[in-house]
């Protein structure tokens, strides 16, 4: 008797913990897992708040589910281009080519390669160099001195730290919803050998140039007055012609820094800057 009954109890007791397991299991299966798509759905939602490393870790979890997925590889390359890792993006945009050759992403991925990989660090160099400028993430509202780093160097310093700043594309056009603000931008390039380097720029208003670290030049009618240089869009009524630009004395062999200072006072903003070697 005893024996059946604990027969019994043993045989309920399987069947509980049966039913427990299958009821757990059809759990977990009711609820589906993120998918790629929803991934980049929400790494997008991130890049737009300005969060690019956490873009860059829900484009990651799209790119493992799905290796093939160009649209994360796409996502990819633009976060990594405002994060300053402009090897990875490259990377990230080679793959969206190779994997959709004709998509909207790769048109897109083409045209940011074509800036990445024009970086310019030729041995002999000769006519436009395609330089890689980085823009201050914050125009600066009323002020025209410009910004600092941690470390209380100024913007226009070749050793300032710009690794927080934007990869940004020339010419820049009305990037931010601010009119009495300015915006400040940084290259840094590579010259191995050089007999004559101009430069031939316009903006919209006021525009300095520094080259490691020495004044250039000031261009306009002041820091937040208004007035066009070499009048970009041909609307500015007060307009400034400047030819193109002897920069040779500033420049040396091997790495060069390029700082701009672009001063708005109202009706748009605009910054473009071309260099030619010989």
């Amino acid at each position: 008797m005893r024996n059946n009954l604990r027969t019994l109890m043993i045989s309920v007791l399987v069947t509980v913990l049966l039913v427990s397991i299958v009821s757990m299991s059809t759990t977990a299966q009711s609820q589906p897992a993120t998918s790629a798509r929803e991934y980049v759905e929400q790494a997008i939602a991130q890049y737009n708040r300005g969060n690019y490393t956490l873009a860059v870790e829900l484009l990651r979890k799209a790119t493992a589910l799905n290796g093939r997925y160009a649209r994360a590889y796409a996502w990819l390359g633009l976060c990594y281009v405002r994060l300053g890792r402009e090897q990875d993006a490259i990377a990230a945009f080679r793959t969206v080519i190779r994997l959709a050759p004709a998509s909207e992403d790769a048109r897109i991925a083409r045209q940011w390669l074509s800036r990445l990989e024009a970086i310019a660090t030729p041995s002999v160099p000769s006519g436009p160099v395609v330089l890689l400028w980085k823009g201050s993430p914050v125009p600066a509202a009323l002020d025209c001195s410009g910004p600092s780093d941690s470390n209380g160097r100024q913007w226009n310093e070749p050793p300032f730290d710009d690794s927080g700043w934007l990869t940004t594309l020339l010419p820049d056009e009305n990037t931010w919803a601010c009119d009495m603000c300015d915006r400040f931008y940084r290259s840094k390039f590579t010259l191995t050998s050089f007999r004559r380097v101009t430069i031939r720029f316009a903006s919209d208003d006021s525009i300095e140039i520094w080259i490691n670290g020495s004044l250039v030049g000031r261009w306009g009618p002041g820091c937040q007055q208004g007035g066009c240089v070499n009048n970009p869009r041909g609307i500015c009524a007060i307009n400034t012609d400047v030819a193109p630009v002897d920069i040779t004395r500033f420049l040396i062999r091997g790495s060069n820094a390029l700082a701009v200072h672009v001063s708005t006072a109202g009706g748009g903003h605009f910054f473009d800057l071309k260099m030619t070697v010989e």
